[in-house]
């Protein structure tokens, strides 16, 4: 069995570093922009990453399976770097009847909230 010197150890740990800070660097770049954060969510939808992979055919399942862990391991990088995006993402993409209303309550000066919850029976 070959030992492996600490030099080639140093290396080999600051090769990696080098290619996680590069990972880090795209995936912060991506997410600045409509259009990358865009192609982030494309890429996460073609992985299918929260469909279920389960089929009959052993060797198609596998293939989605391989499939699905190259888009969980980007979502991994997208909430490890930048957080924040993700939920951006989900925003940008919700159905239309799943996104969030327009709060109306800031027309509203009156500050009276006596309405909320009470009931007309009285």
């Amino acid at each position: 069995m070959a030992s492996t010197s600490p030099k080639a150890n140093t290396r080999r740990k600051e090769a990696a570093e080098l290619v996680r800070l590069n990972d880090e660097l795209i995936i912060k770049a991506l997410c600045e922009s409509l259009e990358g954060r865009r192609w982030l969510w494309n890429q996460l939808q073609a992985a299918q990453i929260f469909q279920s992979s389960g089929n009959f055919d052993h060797a198609w399942m596998a293939y989605r399976e391989g499939l699905r862990n190259q888009g969980l391991k980007l979502l991994s990088s997208i909430t490890r770097y930048c957080p924040e995006a993700y939920l951006t993402m989900t925003r940008e993409n919700a159905p239309k009847h799943f996104k969030e209303p327009e709060d109306d309550r800031s027309s509203d000066t009156s500050g009276d909230d006596s309405s909320y919850g009470s009931s007309d029976d009285s």
